[in-house]
């Protein structure tokens, strides 16, 4: 765990300068669609506005109000569904790609010891479709747990003691799925795999390392969630501060203001920390047992004494302990 925190002491604040750089230019990209929307709606929103007028000069019902209100908005409902549509496409890709760049960053600090801002977008475009086949591969597969859990739970109702029992069951092999599928990320970035490769690899760990694993996922939560501590303590802090001043108002105005830029700016820590002891441990516990070949290293062939060749690789550990 020492040379861990020395490893976030190292690039810690790195990672975290590119995350909010890299996370202001998606939100600025998230702005121009909504700008050139506002652009297409303004002289359509007329309507709306006259009738905003006529309702202040001269009160009518709330029933008039409603029906002239959906009527105009169901004058442009393929317009604004359509936006709303592709707004929600746009806004799901930005964070596939934020989170695709941010993993990828902690990858080349904790590998390659290099960290900058280019990392987040390289890996961001270059690995943005890999996240998404995962995600909906981790979705069918909770999918799959969650219908035969509730197929289970049909047929018990009733029982007490059946359904505490599946309830906790269901709960361990959530964890031990969340586990496999945590892992099949950092199998996918550290290897640099394909969907379906990284997906398998995660249950091979999760079976054949299954107390590593376990270590790993728990270390990680334990720093996540210490971490998300002490993020939300300095976004309250200025609320807390602000309230020994008498007014209330002003305190808890400028307190939440302050406080939710501090969560947002803040936010990426707890992840950062989480995956920089992942992949720490993965390639110190776990990539060893999961790609033994990646251990030897081609060697001459040669003929011994009797006449027996060698079989062209040796261990790269028993290589160092013979030159030791």
């Amino acid at each position: 765990m020492g040379e861990t925190f020395r490893l976030l002491n190292r690039h810690g604040t790195k990672l975290w300068f590119g995350s909010v750089v890299t996370g202001c230019c998606i939100f600025v990209f998230l702005l121009l669609p909504l700008l050139f929307f506002a652009m297409i709606m303004e002289p359509k929103s007329a309507d709306l506005l006259d009738l905003l007028k006529r309702l202040a000069a001269s009160p009518r019902t709330v029933e008039s109000i409603a029906t002239e209100s959906i009527q105009i908005v169901m004058e442009h409902s393929r317009l604004v569904a359509g936006y709303i549509g592709f707004f929600m496409l746009l806004t799901l890709l930005s964070i596939t790609f934020f989170r695709a760049g941010l993993i990828g960053a902690i990858r080349q600090a904790v590998l390659e010891n290099q960290t900058g801002i280019g990392h987040f977008f390289s890996y961001g475009f270059r690995y943005l479709f890999r996240v998404i086949g995962l995600n909906i591969l981790s979705v069918l597969a909770f999918g799959i747990l969650l219908t035969g859990w509730g197929c289970l739970s049909i047929l018990t109702m009733g029982e007490s003691f059946w359904m505490i029992l599946l309830a906790i069951i269901g709960g361990i092999l959530s964890l031990l799925l969340l586990n496999a599928l945590t892992h099949s990320s950092v199998v996918m970035f550290a290897e640099e795999m394909g969907v379906f490769r990284s997906f398998a690899n995660g249950f091979k760990l999760l079976f054949s390392q299954f107390g590593r694993t376990v270590v790993s996922c728990l270390l990680a939560m334990i720093t996540a969630v210490l971490t998300s501590i002490l993020v939300m303590f300095i976004a309250v802090f200025p609320w807390l501060i602000l309230r020994f001043f008498d007014d209330g108002a002003i305190a808890d105005m400028v307190g939440f203001t302050f406080g939710a830029v501090l969560l947002v700016l803040l936010g990426t820590l707890p992840t950062i920390t989480a995956y920089v002891i992942l992949f720490r441990r993965y390639i110190l516990r776990n990539a060893g047992d999961l790609f033994p070949e990646d251990d030897q290293t081609p060697v001459q062939l040669l003929s011994s004494i009797d006449g027996s060749e060698t079989d062209g690789f040796s261990n790269n550990k028993e290589k160092q302990t013979s030159d030791g």
